[in-house]
């Protein structure tokens, strides 16, 4: 799952800094693009949680607007299908959907979101240094959860 998070991570980094997706930058040099740029130290560690809140930030205006995280954060059926064929032949993403829960469940909580409904904690909001947000995602918590019929 770290891998995920850190991929998801890279990929907020490089829309922040406005560079391409599609060329491997180590983020090593991302960080010291940035630090040249703007004059001030920058660490991958720094920009990861800046990417971080950024997600955060935008899943919990998402939530209060129209998105229902534990109905649109799915995939489709074939994920838990075996390949036919080729290297990964007899493979599957997931054992099944409750797999799928399981692992979206575990990502959640690794990013300090509701396990079940998907959107940011307000106290993740505060350790990410965010506190103006904790409001935002107690309110999105609560749309969300009307949303779902959980009181």
């Amino acid at each position: 799952m770290p891998s995920m998070i850190e991929s998801r991570d890279e990929s907020y980094i490089t829309d922040m800094l406005g560079v391409c997706k599609f060329v491997p930058y180590r983020m090593e040099d991302l960080a010291e693009l940035y630090s040249l740029a703007t004059g001030e130290e920058w660490t991958v560690e720094r920009l990861r949680k800046i990417a971080q809140a950024v997600e955060s930030i935008a899943r919990i205006h998402n939530a209060l607007d129209w998105v229902t995280p534990p109905l649109d954060d799915t995939i489709p059926p074939r994920w838990w299908e075996p390949e036919p064929d080729g290297p990964a032949k007899g493979n599957a993403a997931f054992i099944d959907y409750d797999d799928f829960l399981e692992a979206r469940r575990e990502f959640y909580r690794l990013r300090g979101w509701h396990e079940e409904l998907g959107v940011p904690l307000p106290e993740t909001m505060e350790e990410l240094g965010y506190p103006e947000f904790k409001e935002d995602a107690e309110r999105a918590l609560k749309v969300v959860k009307k949303r779902m019929g959980v009181e």
